[in-house]
């Protein structure tokens, strides 16, 4: 087995443009290290490579729970390493990769606890330069921490080719795309262009190739998050905007007034949670009396009141931010459903009709739109609808819902919006029989259970395709909350039940 100096070589563990990293062990202290190694040829720069030792080794002096450890620093005929602690888990790129399901809350923990392994560093005047979902790794037991911290600078300004530009592209600031010299804020920025990419699933600068990126990352805005997911907080789609301010002067001008901000962003979170548990309980509440007050309709129609199972999820302390959106907004349209299905029941019996109802008739229409909407509101709410649509039609029901029931809250009686919503809900109730095709919970669980089961945008998708059925654990791994409103598993049939 090789060895490099006192680190006896494992198995290679990854390999980027900054080197190969060896899980190695350290045969005097016996721990194993993730060992970084890095060729610099036969005859180096000998001040090239002291640069390297004198800035690695500021590196290694660090000492916070965000940024990677460093042990030991070492050079062997061509080769330099870096000996750091072994962490067990995934970077962020890796996990977005496998469809890995985590919560809005763990989101902005590693939002802010990236910004907080910044803020160390820029203290001691080091800057990272190349902050991306790769360099960001989350261990088994929730950690998040930084890596190749500086490295890149010292690898820049020591080891590599003259004029070789330094950074991921998709993430790289305006000034380091120009050649300005970077700061600080140059990391702010990227790591603006990360969290984007972590609420929105999405890159904020893409493109074909690395010109087409970086004429976006100079002269194009991107979309506001909020625009893509609008079950994001308009404040941290501010901060995130900020971020990533083409200025530098416009930018958070250090870390720590980042960090201010986002620590006061996840208060308002807490205030904002006790505020959709009081709507949802408000909304489940009406619909339970909408069904005492009509129980021979509801129940020609199969429609049941929300159990206290579904009730009781509310009190959960480890129900997330968008778990409890999208319980809000789908009880909210639950609720509109069967106000409309009430209200025709009472139009077919004036006029003795005997139309059969159903609320699973797509091509309910509505109310028109409200008298007194403002023509802005209107414009709005086509724009929402619009992008409702393409997600309807993409299959990404989650998204659909959200963008449509902003509509409605822009317009309430908006009559396309009213239908989009019908089509949705159909949808997620028809998502809902693959899920659990079994009878049992009432519509409302099955809608709501069904919207937090496929909580990840394009899930749904990944349902339709799989052939086998979902057990509770897999949903449970799809959402962060296992919804007390699923249904439970049923026991199985014997003859003398079927007799």
């Amino acid at each position: 087995m090789e060895k490099i100096s006192k680190y006896k070589i494992l198995r290679r563990i990854g390999k980027g443009g900054m080197g190969v990293v060896y899980r190695a062990l350290d045969t005097v202290l016996e721990r194993e290290v993730a060992l970084k190694v890095h060729t610099i040829g036969a005859e180096p720069n000998v001040q090239a490579v002291e640069r390297f030792f004198r800035e690695a080794r500021v590196i290694a002096s660090f000492k916070h729970p965000n940024i990677v450890t460093v042990f030991d620093l070492g050079q062997e005929d061509d080769k330099v390493f870096i000996a750091m602690e072994l962490l067990e888990g995934s970077d962020v790129t890796a996990l977005m990769a496998a469809g890995e399901h985590l919560t809005f809350e763990t989101r902005l923990r590693i939002a802010e606890n990236i910004a907080k392994g910044l803020a160390h560093a820029h203290h001691r005047g080091v800057i990272h330069r190349d902050v991306k979902p790769r360099n960001v790794f989350v261990t088994h037991a929730g950690e998040v921490k930084l890596l190749d911290f500086g490295l890149a600078h010292i690898a820049f300004s020591t080891l590599t080719e003259v004029g070789q530009i330094v950074g991921t592209p998709f993430y790289m600031s305006p000034e380091q795309v120009v050649g300005a010299k970077a700061d600080p804020r140059s990391d702010i920025f990227s790591l603006g262009s990360l969290i984007y990419e972590l609420m929105a699933d999405q890159k904020a600068f893409d493109g074909e190739n690395v010109q087409v990126v970086f004429d976006e990352i100079v002269r194009c805005e991107p979309k506001p998050i909020r625009e893509l997911f609008p079950a994001i907080p308009t404040e941290l789609s501010r901060i995130v905007s900020k971020m990533m301010n083409k200025s530098v002067e416009l930018r958070y001008q250090n870390a720590d007034d980042l960090i201010n901000d986002l620590t006061r962003f996840r208060r308002f979170l807490g205030q904002y949670k006790t505020q959709l548990r009081e709507e949802a309980r408000r909304t489940l509440s009406q619909v339970k009396d909408l069904a005492h007050q009509n129980r021979a309709l509801f129940s020609r129609e199969g429609i049941g009141s929300p159990s206290k199972r579904l009730t009781d999820s509310l009190e959960r302390d480890d129900v997330s931010y968008l778990s409890l959106v999208g319980l809000k907004d789908g009880a909210s349209l639950h609720l509109r459903r069967l106000e409309k299905l009430v209200e025709s029941a009472a139009l077919a019996s004036a006029n003795d009709s005997d139309r059969t109802l159903s609320i699973y008739d797509a091509t309910w229409t509505g109310m028109p739109p409200l008298p007194g909407a403002t023509q802005r509101d209107v414009v709005r709410a086509e724009e929402k609808l619009e992008a409702a649509e393409t997600s309807f039609s993409t299959g990404d029901l989650a998204g659909s819902l959200r963008l449509v029931c902003e509509a409605l809250r822009i317009a309430p009686e908006h009559q396309r919006a009213e239908q989009l919503a019908e089509r949705v809900r159909v949808g997620i109730v028809r998502l809902a029989d693959v899920l659990a095709p079994e009878p049992g919970p009432s519509q409302v669980e099955v809608l709501v259970a069904a919207l937090l089961a496929i909580g990840e945008t394009g899930e749904e998708q990944a349902m339709f395709r799989s052939k086998s059925s979902h057990d509770h654990r897999t949903i449970a791994g799809l959402s962060d909350l296992f919804l007390a409103g699923l249904p439970a598993e049923q026991p199985q049939k014997t003859k003398s039940d079927e007799n």
